[in-house]
């Protein structure tokens, strides 16, 4: 199943786990706190293996988030952590 939803990153919401996180160029308009709060909860929502697709501007520098690159286009792949 696919979801195009809008979602306010700075609130929490119920959605299940998923494969795929499209999220470009939001990090650099919140402090280093508000980020980290962010990408956690992205973290959470991503199935195991699952893919955060990020802009090409933004570092994420998370433990279970391991970054790959593919024909230039940076993402980040979950592993959980032990």
């Amino acid at each position: 199943m696919i979801y195009f939803e809008y979602h306010d990153v700075k609130n929490h919401n119920p959605y299940p786990e998923v494969d795929i996180i499209y999220c470009r160029d939001i990090f650099s308009f919140y402090d280093n706190n508000d980020q980290l709060q962010i990408i956690s909860d992205i973290y959470e929502k991503l199935k195991n293996g699952g893919i955060l697709i990020t802009g090409e501007n933004e570092e994420i520098v998370l433990e279970g988030l391991v970054p790959d690159e593919i024909n230039g286009i940076r993402f980040y792949k979950k592993f959980n952590v032990q």
